[in-house]
């Protein structure tokens, strides 16, 4: 007899992925990722959360060079922060530090509308093991 535990009781869970465009950060214009997941019972853990990028049939978007490149090529971002207690709430609405940024500049992509998508996965540091991994949140980009 199996039993699914309920999303509540996961250690892990990715609650929602929203994504705000355009947003300024000093020079840059871009988007940010705004995620909003909760950890249980990792008090003192370090994680790294990270955002992929891709484009409407689900394939890598590639970065121009720059600290956003993966080694594959692909563009990503990174935040990396420790759970504070046995609940742990990581709200990028609530905290606005917590939202992940990819300045529009880094997109290798031709003028045009765009449907893209993100996908955030969390990565224990120390261990580097993948955690969890949130569903894709699709949204509209146009490149001018």
């Amino acid at each position: 007899m199996f039993f699914t535990l309920p999303v509540w009781s996961q250690p892990v869970n990715f609650e929602s992925v929203v994504i705000q465009q355009p947003v300024v950060r000093g020079e840059d214009k871009g988007l940010a990722i705004i995620p909003r997941l909760t950890i249980r019972g990792k008090v003192g853990q370090k994680f790294a959360l990270n955002a992929y990028l891709y484009d409407e049939n689900r394939n890598p978007l590639l970065a121009k060079s720059g600290p956003l490149r993966t080694s594959t090529g692909q563009i990503a971002v990174a935040r990396s922060f420790e759970a504070g207690s046995g609940y742990t709430l990581y709200d990028g609405l609530q905290d606005p530090a917590n939202a992940l940024f990819i300045p529009y500049n880094q997109l290798q992509l031709a003028r045009g509308q765009y449907l893209l998508q993100v996908q955030l996965q969390l990565f224990d540091s120390e261990s580097n093991q993948l955690l969890q991994t949130s569903n894709f949140a699709t949204f509209t980009y146009q490149a001018d």
